[in-house]
């Protein structure tokens, strides 16, 4: 890979999958390290996020595995603080509800709804 992320911290939200297999938060945050990039790994599912830090170091790239729950402004807002940095990675989680962040149902959605995405990003 061309290393385009030397020397970059990304943290991907939802880096975890919730199956078998590779979702989107773990092929980005894996993606990511091949580029270069330093990556924390943030889940709810904590034993989803040591999966993928342990492909990444398994490849010879640097990750850290970190239990977060993106419905939860604190929790994101520790994970940013303890990055040390803006980051610049995208929210990988899923969406199920067509509300926006300003609609009354926005945050009566789901757990795994547009409240941690928009938190997180």
């Amino acid at each position: 890979m061309a290393e385009r992320l030397r020397d970059k911290v990304a943290v991907v939200v939802g880096a975890g999958s919730i199956g078998p297999g590779w979702g989107n938060g773990k092929a980005t945050a894996v993606l990511f390290a091949r580029e270069g990039a330093k990556v924390v790994c943030a889940d709810i599912n904590p034993d989803a996020a040591a999966e993928t830090a342990e492909l990444i170091r398994g490849e010879g790239g640097e990750a850290l595995e970190v239990e977060v729950d993106a419905t939860q402004q604190d929790q994101v807002q520790a994970l940013v603080a303890a990055s040390g940095l803006m980051p610049t990675a995208a929210s990988t989680c899923s969406t199920t509800t067509s509300a926006s962040p300003r609609s009354a149902g926005w945050s009566n959605s789901p757990k795994s709804s547009g409240t941690g995405c928009w938190r997180s990003i």
